[in-house]
């Protein structure tokens, strides 16, 4: 099955940086330039990744209300339904969100 098989290989890449809250949902410690992090909260619905993307959310007390927006779209706008797409997010937000880049609000 395909969510167990990405969530084996995110336990292995991510190791205590991913933390089960229940069967279906975990949160991934994500480390950023400049000693930052942040908190990707996962909730994968029965239909994922068939048909819909898996629940997020992120957390940074330095995130700004305008930014979590965009990253969040942004998340929702990489799924493909048939492909899994948690390890994207996180290596995503590790580049993008860590390199400090500039984006375009709404």
């Amino acid at each position: 099955d395909e969510r167990e098989q990405e969530l084996e290989a995110l336990a292995a890449i991510f190791g205590e940086e991913l933390e089960n809250l229940s069967p279906d949902a975990f949160q991934i410690k994500v480390a950023l330039q400049g000693g930052k992090s942040l908190m990707l909260l996962v909730s994968l619905p029965p239909e994922y990744p068939s048909r819909h993307p898996p629940l997020c959310e992120v957390q940074a007390d330095w995130l700004s209300g305008e930014e979590e927006s965009f990253i969040l779209d942004h998340l929702g706008s990489m799924f493909v339904p048939g492909s899994v797409v948690v390890y994207e997010w996180a290596e995503w937000l590790r580049e993008f969100v860590g390199e400090g880049r500039d984006y375009e609000p709404p």
